[in-house]
């Protein structure tokens, strides 16, 4: 159990333990990492060493998905578009969900688009049937 008392300091930007409160802070990020993206004056060489933004690498970590997505509802969708060039523009998302349903959960929007983009995915716990879900 982590104790988010002991989560404080300049590298904690937010923390969200309600809807309302994860909604904004995804359209915060999506902003800040919106203007990383590289504009038309990028050159390849910058695209290489990634030196067209400066910045901390931000890390989204969402813990109990299973929980904050509902059917045609996901706080986390603004990121989607982002997904694809996430390591070139610092983003890095971890979800943990509980392993009942995977295979279902799957079909959701975010989680099928990391596993299309071969993102690695780590079964802990559950049935070794459900590793089948993350393999390409």
């Amino acid at each position: 159990m982590v104790s988010w008392a002991r989560c404080r300091g300049p590298h904690l930007l937010g923390y969200a333990g309600a809807e309302g409160k994860l909604t904004d802070l995804i359209a915060e990020y999506a902003q800040a990492t919106r203007n990383r993206l590289p504009g038309p004056s990028v050159t390849p060489e910058q695209l290489r060493n990634r030196s067209w933004w400066r910045g901390p690498e931000l890390f989204v970590l969402v813990d109990d998905y299973e929980l904050v997505t509902t059917v045609g509802r996901n706080p986390l969708q603004p990121l989607l578009e982002f997904l694809p060039q996430a390591r070139d523009i610092g983003l890095h998302l971890v979800i943990v969900r509980g392993s009942g349903g995977a295979g279902r959960a799957l079909l959701e929007p975010v989680l099928q688009r990391l596993r299309e983009l071969g993102s690695p995915g780590l079964i802990m716990s559950g049935r070794r049937t459900r590793a089948r879900c993350w393999r390409t």
